[in-house]
């Protein structure tokens, strides 16, 4: 289904406007929504196990505002910074982890406090301002290209993405997330330590945010505090327009990429358009509301044909 939504725009796009489908514009597609489909690989895992992160924006700014800190007012080595932001970044969405699991917080409320902490964060870091003039030594990360033409942080986008096939789809331990998620006390009877897994995915969702602010700031070419506001709405749309089940168990991560075009794919056609950013961000916020409405028609259909 999603990947016939993806066709029908791109064959409105192409008819309506001519400029669409040039490289060009096709390759900054693919650059908008690298950032975003990075962060999304993170909460995939997240969902899939029956969770929630809504502090992933925020800690993609406090990624970026910590490392370029590091290396402008503390004269830092660009990669030993960059890790340390990684490093930050994890360590938040471990204490996301531990207070779902821990603490039995709601996921919304656990991530929802942590989004509002850590933005706080990011603009104590800067002081609400802006961190110029980075060192040129991994700019490649946010604005090098591969062959003058595909952009790198596509190709760090697409390596997580295959990463993360590889791991939910090949490998037992992939398999015991999705179990979590589908029936998370058949699992502890089964063995799985659930806490630990149930932890973990709040830390490799902080990992992803972690790389993706590394690119992101290098893409900006700044340290904002204020960036990637909003962000988790689109992430959340694109792994739910993808097929992942909010209620955890469902959904396969090849299709979250799909997701993340049709938003890209989705945004880009109407700015050619040149169709006024709010109703953009109205459009958006239907079709995330249409994506879950969807996603629960299809699990009352199922248990109805369960209990046939």
């Amino acid at each position: 289904a999603i990947s016939g939504v993806l066709l029908l725009l791109v064959i409105f796009f192409s008819v309506t406007q001519k400029s669409f489908l040039r490289l060009d514009n096709l390759m900054n597609v693919l650059r908008q929504i690298s950032v975003m489909g990075i962060v999304a690989v993170g909460s995939t895992f997240v969902l899939l196990s029956g969770g929630l992160d809504l502090s992933v924006g925020s800690l993609l700014a406090v990624t970026g505002t910590l490392t370029a800190s590091l290396m402008v007012n503390f004269h830092m080595p660009p990669i030993p910074a960059a890790l340390l932001g990684i490093c930050a970044s994890m360590i938040l969405g471990a204490l996301c982890g531990l207070l779902v699991q821990f603490l039995t917080l709601p996921p919304m409320i656990a991530t929802l406090g942590m989004m509002t902490s850590a933005r706080g964060v990011a603009y104590l870091i800067t002081g609400g301002l802006p961190i110029y003039d980075l060192p040129e030594d991994i700019k490649f990360l946010g604005k090098g290209t591969v062959f003058g033409v595909v952009p790198v942080p596509v190709i760090i986008m697409l390596v997580c993405f295959l990463l993360g096939w590889v791991f939910l789809e090949t490998t037992y331990l992939g398999k015991n997330f999705y179990a979590l998620g589908g029936n998370p006390e058949a699992a502890r009877l089964a063995g799985i330590p659930i806490g630990l897994y149930r932890v973990t995915t709040y830390i490799i969702s902080g990992f992803a945010c972690g790389i993706g602010g590394i690119v992101l700031l290098y893409r900006v070419n700044s340290g904002q505090p204020g960036a990637a506001m909003g962000m988790e709405m689109e992430v959340i749309t694109s792994c739910v327009l993808g097929g992942v089940s909010l209620n955890g168990g469902e959904g396969k991560i090849s299709c979250v990429l799909i997701g993340c075009l049709v938003v890209g794919l989705l945004s880009n056609g109407l700015t050619i358009m040149q169709v006024n950013e709010y109703w953009q961000q109205v459009f958006t916020g239907m079709v995330l509301i249409l994506a879950v409405c969807i996603d629960r028609i299809t699990k009352i259909q199922r248990v109805k044909k369960a209990k046939k």
